[in-house]
């Protein structure tokens, strides 16, 4: 997910400065990620069905 926001960077040396920083730092950042997922599908349910169908098509083009 992160790669697709940072432009000019590739998946793997991502993954490789991720792995170089401590456990405690990668869980801080995983669980931001996780929470910004979770507060925009807070933020898309407002919105009704039309809002979860648009969140989960936003989840899809950075995931996959």
């Amino acid at each position: 997910m992160v790669a697709r926001l940072w432009p000019g960077q590739d998946q793997m040396s991502l993954e490789a400065r991720l792995a170089s920083l401590p456990v405690g730092r990668q869980a801080a950042l995983v669980g931001m990620a996780l929470g910004a997922l979770l507060a925009g599908a807070f933020v898309a349910a407002t919105y009704g069905w039309i809002g979860i169908l648009v969140y989960f098509g936003v989840v899809m083009l950075l995931v996959g």
